[in-house]
């Protein structure tokens, strides 16, 4: 079977509705972000606070987003995309940040 974000989804749907999303620092440590995920016009998107994940996540968008059910698992990679909202939330202190798929894998 083909591995796609409705794969992904679907599995995550089955366990629990969390998922893990590691960022990078400038310092180069990373730090894992636990995130409630959703489906926003064919993407996924999560919703995040804090100026010094926001800061990574715009210097460095590179992401991978981890679900689970059980042993199995899943892994969506793809480029946080910043849009006019996203600023403005940005400017707050908090931001939605969707994702543009480029690879999902897992077992």
């Amino acid at each position: 079977m083909e591995k796609s974000l409705e794969w992904a989804w679907e599995l995550r749907r089955q366990e629990m509705e969390l998922a893990v999303v590691p960022t990078l620092h400038a310092d180069r440590i990373m730090q894992a972000m636990l995130v409630n995920p959703g489906i926003v016009g064919g993407r996924l998107a999560f919703v995040k606070y804090g100026k010094i994940e926001l800061d990574d996540l715009r210097s460095r968008p590179q992401l991978a987003v981890a679900f689970h059910n059980g042993w199995r698992w899943a892994t969506v990679e793809g480029l946080a995309e910043w849009d006019a909202y996203s600023r403005t939330m940005y400017d707050q202190r908090r931001t939605a940040v969707p994702i543009a798929p480029s690879r999902v894998y897992g077992s």
